[in-house]
């Protein structure tokens, strides 16, 4: 259970950082 919950904050994290990324590249098209 604990090695779940690891993962699912892990893909947390890496969906945030994926979507900072994309409003970074979003304002420097802009």
């Amino acid at each position: 259970i604990l090695a779940n919950r690891q993962s699912a904050q892990r893909s947390r994290v890496r969906k945030l950082q994926y979507i900072s990324e994309l409003e970074r590249s979003v304002t420097s098209l802009q």
